[in-house]
Order: structure tokens, then C-alpha cells, then sequence
């Protein structure tokens, strides 16, 4: 995994480090790290392999934004539940969605991949559910977005008003999660990675 030095995930993992405070979140999991050579320095005999580097952002996030777009997670053809209203002038990626029964969605409301959404949730018109989030970063002296490769989960009986845009988890071991019974109200953006549990209005 791409991830951050301060994640446990279940596997090895590359991080960058960019400044010497996250050294003691070098761990066993870490399989490689993206750094500079100054603290590359500081690093004592280590078993994982260094990427020595002026840019350690910009070659940590190009690095995984290639890594992560070519190797996307598997295609599953998109699922949708019974009893959905859907407009015909909706966008719903045709594959790595599943929406469950009794879902209404929208005049243009557009749902990229690897979004689950759960029953009886209305989307309304021109809300963006999973979009590529705001993260960009320098290399080679052009500005590119970051590949955001996460997921987006959206429990059962939510209310998302029209304009909402919800960012796609960053990491492709993360989620963007909105719990059930929610209210998320018009012209709301609920950034990449967040944790919304159950019974929250925003506004």
C-alpha cells in the first residue's frame, strides 16, 4: 500500500517522510520510504528501501497516483437494488458501484466508481458522490491531482440535497463513510477520508 506513516494497514506499506518528526512511525510495516537525503541521514540501519529524492511530496504522490490508476481495483459491473428511481439524466459509472433498493437519484447527479450506497437514500439534483477530491502536488514543475483510489459508503435512509459533493477516499485502503440516518444539506463538500457516523445532520 501507498499510505501514510501514522496508518496501520494490513500488509507493507511506502510512506514519505518529509520531516524528521514521523522517523518513529517507521515501523515493520513499512516496506519503503520516500525521503530526502538530509533525513535519509538521520535513519539508522533499516530494513526497507529508501527513494532519495528533492521532492519527497511530489515523488511519493506521483508515484502512487501511477501505481494506483493502473492497478485499480478489479471492475465489477455496477449493481443497482430494486425499486430505484433514477433520472435519465443522471451519471452512474458502469462499473465498481453498487446502490441499494428504494434509492432515488437525481437530475444530474453524477456517481463515480467504487461508491456503495445503501437503501432507501435520495440523492438529489447535482450531487457529486465520489469525486476526485482536492489534492494536488508539484513534480517536475507541473501541479497534477492526486489519484484518489479509496472508496465511498454511504449507509441506509440518508439525505444528500442537491450540490453535495463527496470526495473519494484517498488511499485505496480507506473509505469516505457516511453513517445511516443522515442529512448532508445542499452545497456541502465532505471532504476525502471522512468518518460521518450515524444520525448527523451537516449543513
Amino acid at each position: 500500500y501507498f499510505a501514510r506513516a501514522t496508518t496501520e494497514v494490513h500488509g507493507r506499506k511506502c510512506i514519505f517522510v518529509a520531516n524528521k518528526k514521523y522517523l518513529d512511525n517507521i515501523d515493520d510495516s513499512v516496506s519503503m520510504v520516500v525521503t530526502s537525503a538530509e533525513i535519509a541521514g538521520n535513519l539508522d540501519e533499516h530494513s526497507f528501501g529508501l527513494c532519495i529524492t528533492e521532492n519527497v511530496r511530489g515523488t511519493f504522490f506521483e508515484l502512487m497516483s501511477r501505481q494506483e490508476y493502473r492497478y485499480k481495483s478489479e471492475c465489477k459491473r455496477t449493481i443497482i437494488g430494486g425499486n430505484c428511481e433514477i433520472s435519465n439524466k443522471a451519471i452512474i459509472a458502469d462499473s465498481n458501484v453498487v446502490i441499494g433498493n428504494n434509492v432515488k437519484i437525481g437530475d444530474f447527479v453524477v456517481i463515480h466508481p467504487n461508491v456503495i450506497i445503501g437503501d432507501n437514500v435520495i440523492i438529489q439534483t447535482a450531487a457529486r458522490i465520489g469525486e476526485q477530491d482536492f489534492n494536488v502536488y508539484s513534480y517536475n514543475g507541473i501541479s497534477k491531482q492526486v489519484y484518489h483510489g479509496g472508496k465511498v459508503v454511504i449507509g441506509p435512509n440518508v439525505l444528500i440535497s442537491s450540490g453535495v459533493l463527496i470526495g473519494q477516499a484517498l488511499y485505496s485502503y480507506d473509505t469516505t463513510e457516511i453513517g445511516c440516518n443522515c442529512f448532508i444539506g445542499a452545497n456541502t463538500c465532505i471532504g476525502h477520508n471522512s468518518k460521518i457516523k450515524n444520525d448527523c445532520e451537516i449543513c
